[in-house]
């Protein structure tokens, strides 16, 4: 009968052995979907490149984006200065933007037709009224506030 005993302790230490690498299987495939998910929803950053054929100021033209997507509310956008002879700032025309933050170096601009941009993290941002040319609308911020170009100086 000894035997049986023996047989029968190695049979429920394999099942809970099983049973614990199920569990411990579960819990790693959690953490990698949390892990995912929480990823997808981390800032990334995007540099305006303007050198798409044909769409070379067109904001909504994921070529003119250095990782080639447009931005968006998890985007830190920079605008740097180019010193070329072929100027090419983004315009942002007839629709609403949405983006983390907005960095605009010295001497460059952004144009916004008809649009909206809306930033998230306007403390993270740094521009100058002089350098966001724009008709009938506006700049806004996280809590719906109208930014007033003229004291935006971050």
């Amino acid at each position: 009968m000894s035997d049986q005993n023996e047989d029968d302790k190695k049979l429920n230490v394999g099942v809970l052995k099983t049973n614990l690498n199920r569990n411990n299987m579960k819990i790693l495939l959690l953490l990698l979907l949390v892990s995912a998910q929480l990823s997808s929803f981390a800032q990334k950053a995007s540099t305006w490149k303007g050198n798409a054929i044909d769409h070379s100021n067109d904001w909504n033209w994921p070529g003119n984006w250095s990782n080639n997507s447009l931005p968006d509310e998890f985007t830190d956008v920079c605008i740097p200065y180019d010193n070329t002879s072929l100027v090419n700032y983004p315009v942002i025309k007839s629709n609403e933007v949405e983006i983390n933050s907005l960095f605009i170096a010295p001497g460059a601009m952004l144009v916004l037709e008809d649009s909206q941009i809306y930033i998230l993290d306007p403390a993270k941002s740094f521009y100058k009224a002089s350098q966001i040319t724009r008709q009938p609308k506006a700049v806004k911020w996280k809590d719906g506030l109208t930014a007033g170009l003229n004291n935006i100086n971050r």
